[in-house]
């Protein structure tokens, strides 16, 4: 039974992994159709881990991942909100306003949920990746 275990827990990443990069920058474009395109950087993600296979590189690829899907959940919350993409070096700032904006919408209790289910979500996904 440990193999069908692991064998769940791999495809289970390997799900999670293809949502992320295929997660696309706009609520108007999120479909189920746009979940089956095949992202360019998970072809650039398995080729970098046939080519180096090393603990720390697949550590490396996992922290880079956790961060993509972390941008692109910021993204998509910048596009629905003030109709425009998420841009790291101006809008770092704006996160601070946006965590305030969730706190008088939905409380400070669930604002501070949210953000803590984000980053337990990437962690997550870095512990999954990791063999």
């Amino acid at each position: 039974m440990p193999g069908i275990r692991a064998t769940a827990w791999s495809v289970l990443a390997g799900v999670l992994v293809w949502c992320a990069l295929a997660l696309p920058a706009s609520l108007s474009e999120l479909s189920p159709a746009a979940l089956l395109r095949l992202p360019v950087l998970a072809l650039v993600l398995v080729a970098v881990l046939l080519v180096v296979r090393t603990r720390a590189a697949v550590v490396a690829l996992g922290v880079a991942l956790a961060l993509v899907v972390v941008l692109k959940v910021v993204d998509i919350g910048f596009s629905a909100a003030l109709n425009r993409q998420f841009h790291l070096a101006y809008d770092v700032a704006n996160l601070w306003r946006g965590f305030d904006v969730l706190a008088d919408w939905k409380g400070l209790a669930w604002a501070v949920g949210a953000v803590a289910a984000l980053l337990v979500g990437a962690a997550v996904l870095v512990i999954v990746l990791v063999p």
